[in-house]
């Protein structure tokens, strides 16, 4: 049979904070004015959402499973890309290329038919470089590959840490719930009981005036009366 029982609603938020049972029970007895029903399973799938705990374990995995993909890159090329860029004096630009008139004349003098701008400046104003460097080890003792190990057992060993914890929390949140439900079936059990004194006694109060119990008989219900009312 499908439990139900009332709780407060702040219960959920204490549940999934990992309290105790006491102090479960403690809130619904203060908040008692604010309750809603709320279900076993329902306590459960709301404690594995909001428990912090629960969540950090949950980083932790994607963090290792992170750790995984970046060991993996680690055993690709490594690729470097540098940009440079200088630019000349005028100065210095002319002195470089003061034989490329010089030469373009001999050209048209002796070899009319080449192109002159075969003849290339020596150095210009504004100087553009790029550098492509390409890094592969070949061999470093297996030392990457151990690290691609190092950190599938840390994945594995974060997501046993999550399911672990994941258990935890369900039988943390069954203990609680039981609990508040043991503690309202015992106050229902009490009001009983103490509905049934009173009956009690108001009948030995009608059977004393008609002369048929004693002083001493309304007395012992009255002392009983007092008792399941404290």
């Amino acid at each position: 049979m499908r439990k139900l029982i009332k709780v407060p609603i702040l219960l959920v938020g204490f549940t999934a904070m990992n309290l105790s049972a006491g102090e479960l029970s403690g809130q619904i007895h203060q908040r008692g004015d604010a309750t809603r029903t709320v279900s076993l399973k329902q306590a459960i799938e709301i404690a594995l959402q909001d428990n912090p705990s629960l969540l950090a374990a949950r980083h932790d995995l994607q963090a290792a499973s992170w750790g995984v993909k970046k060991s993996y890159l680690d055993l690709l090329p490594k690729v470097d890309v540098d940009f440079d860029y200088t630019r000349l004096d005028e100065a210095t630009v002319r002195r470089a290329n003061v034989f490329v008139p010089v030469g373009r004349e001999l050209i048209r003098q002796f070899a009319p038919d080449q192109d002159l701008n075969d003849i290339r400046p020596g150095a210009w104003e504004d100087n553009y470089g790029t550098t492509i460097t390409v890094v592969q080890p070949i061999y470093n003792g297996g030392a990457r590959w151990a690290s691609v190990s190092l950190a599938q057992a840390v994945e594995m060993g974060s997501r046993y840490s999550l399911e672990e914890r994941k258990q935890d929390v369900i039988l943390d949140t069954k203990k609680a719930y039981f609990n508040v439900l043991k503690a309202q079936e015992m106050v229902a059990l009490m009001r009983e009981a103490l509905q049934s004194t009173r009956e009690h006694l108001e009948s030995a109060r009608k059977m004393l005036k008609a002369g048929m119990r004693s002083r001493a008989d309304v007395l012992r219900w009255e002392v009983k009366l007092a008792g399941d009312e404290g």
